[in-house]
């Protein structure tokens, strides 16, 4: 894993941490998909901003907390970001790059 993917790994953990996706976005390739296995078709990254700023909006809203960590991934090598939900629900992001930015997110539950 290269420095860059790791940098932007934090980028998305931080905007986890603090739900505001103002940074984040910037990184958002224009060729950008995002895939969650609780999203029933692929996002883009025209439509990816307003509805990641609508889920943290979301989350305030309802007091939820999400703890956010970097963790190792075991299936597919590198680093990814834990969240956990209210201290129950688990997900992980995993994200690929492309030129300094994020091009692919999924969102699953392993």
């Amino acid at each position: 894993m290269n420095g860059k993917h790791q940098e932007l790994l934090e980028i998305l953990a931080h905007a986890w941490k603090t739900l505001d996706a103002s940074e984040l976005v910037k990184y958002i390739h224009p060729d950008f998909q995002y895939d969650s296995q609780w999203v029933f078709r692929s996002m883009y990254a025209d439509e990816y901003p307003s509805y990641i700023t609508g889920k943290f909006k979301a989350i305030r809203d309802s007091a939820s907390k999400v703890d956010v960590s970097v963790v190792k991934d075991e299936q597919f090598g590198g680093n990814m970001i834990k969240l956990l939900q209210d201290g129950t629900k688990e997900a992980y992001l995993r994200i690929r790059t492309t030129d300094g930015k994020i091009s692919k997110m999924d969102l699953c539950m392993f």
